[in-house]
């Protein structure tokens, strides 16, 4: 039964995905990833691991690792020597270990697992990655108005997908339910599907924040129109007053 549940999750998370995401989780393992983590188990020591391995597959300029050491202590940043080398592909392990405890402390306010973390080189590459993950080509991403100008290409240059501005109705709201389910019928009559909505609180350029409840809302409407929802909390830590509601 555990087995049955899980492969209903797997094949769930494969559909929420979009097909180029999906695809990705099919891809086999490379077999030189698997080895050289292994290797790092069992590296070549002159007194400690006569018999260990010694790794050409990599391109680490270890020659330098000394020098660039010192020269690190000296500005007392506290790196250790895998800095300098290949990292997981979700980021340094104490890296996102500080991280995490900058969400849990001024973002979260509850404890963050830093196994939860994902980082990448910036925000705009996190949205890019973000969208192709969840959106095909040609599919819409709804942003309400006003948004960051640089939108128009995080979502969009890379991925092939849509930027669907939702302006607000009669209320004057874009985040309103009912005027972003007029802005999704609209674009699927002109042959538009939305898989996504960005929210981006504190707002750039507004400044405004989406309260708790409201944020419920959002994700409720998200989720029966069967869209993502993408948080930028870039700002999170430049509110003025209260708790940041995250």
């Amino acid at each position: 039964a555990q087995a049955m549940l899980r492969a209903r999750l797997h094949m769930a998370a494969r559909c929420a995905l979009s097909s180029r995401g999906a695809g990705l989780l099919t891809l086999p393992k490379p077999e030189f990833t698997t080895l050289y983590y292994a290797s790092l188990n069992n590296l070549y020591d002159p007194a400690t691991n006569a018999n260990g391995l010694v790794n050409f597959a990599v391109a680490e300029n270890q020659l330098a690792q000394p020098m660039l050491e010192e020269r690190l202590r000296a500005v007392g940043s506290g790196a250790a020597p895998t800095s300098l080398a290949y990292n997981p592909y979700s980021g340094n392990d104490r890296f996102r270990k500080a991280i995490a405890r900058v969400i849990s402390k001024h973002i979260a306010g509850r404890i963050v697992n830093h196994n939860h973390l994902l980082l990448s080189s910036g925000a705009g590459s996190s949205l890019w990655l973000l969208a192709a993950a969840l959106a095909d080509n040609a599919d819409g991403i709804v942003v309400p108005a006003p948004y960051y100008y640089a939108y128009d290409r995080d979502f969009v240059a890379l991925t092939g997908c849509r930027l669907i501005v939702s302006h607000g109705g009669e209320r004057g709201d874009p985040l309103e339910p009912s005027a972003l389910t007029a802005v999704v019928d609209k674009a699927a009559k002109e042959g538009t599907r939305c898989r996504v909505l960005v929210v981006t609180t504190p707002n750039n350029p507004t400044g405004e924040v989406v309260k708790a409840d409201r944020m419920r809302k959002i994700i409720d409407w998200a989720g029966k129109h069967d869209m993502h929802v993408i948080v930028n909390e870039l700002y999170a830590c430049s509110v003025h007053a209260g708790r940041f509601p995250s």
